[in-house]
């Protein structure tokens, strides 16, 4: 699924971010918006990873049948290695515990067959749930464009990954 998105992000004096994100999903009125803000008590040392702590909120708007938000906080470490000094690779790999709230109106998952309806679902109000999940990527950063290839791996056998390009500012 494509996912066009603008992020910005502005650093802050002691090693602390602001972000925000806006995310179209294609094909449809939807949208999210996302902030986040980013601690990095160990950050640029020669012989130490980089260590980052976030705290982020995300908001779905544009649906007249969902409603959902998720918070999340998530623990990366991370180091960044220069090659011929032109690219920069930086592996990383992390932890994140993410609480989504949702709650909805009946939801028709197959809309195109109007004869099924046992399949027919709506979230409790409000729907809770807890989820914890592993994260893994590279990024490569080459003057202004950065390229970035993400794994996640979650409970209950939910995997995602990405693929990301952007320009640095």
């Amino acid at each position: 699924m494509l996912l066009p998105a603008v992020r910005f992000r502005k650093g802050l004096p002691f090693s602390m971010e602001l972000g925000a994100t806006f995310t179209a999903i294609k094909a449809s009125e939807m949208y999210t918006l996302g902030v986040d803000i980013r601690f990095a008590p160990i950050e640029g040392y020669y012989a130490a990873p980089d260590l980052a702590i976030r705290a982020a909120g995300t908001r779905l708007i544009g649906s007249r049948d969902l409603d959902l938000t998720t918070v999340s906080l998530d623990v990366t470490l991370g180091k960044r290695f220069g090659v011929g000094g032109i690219v920069t690779l930086a592996p990383y790999a992390g932890y994140q515990i993410l609480l989504i709230v949702a709650s909805s109106k009946v939801i028709d998952p197959t809309p195109s067959d109007t004869t099924d309806t046992g399949n027919d679902f709506a979230f409790p109000f409000p729907g809770l749930a807890i989820g914890h999940r592993g994260f893994a990527g590279m990024r490569v950063n080459w003057r202004w464009l950065t390229f970035v290839a993400e794994a996640i791996i979650g409970t209950a056998e939910v995997q995602a990954y990405s693929f990301k390009l952007g320009f640095n500012l």
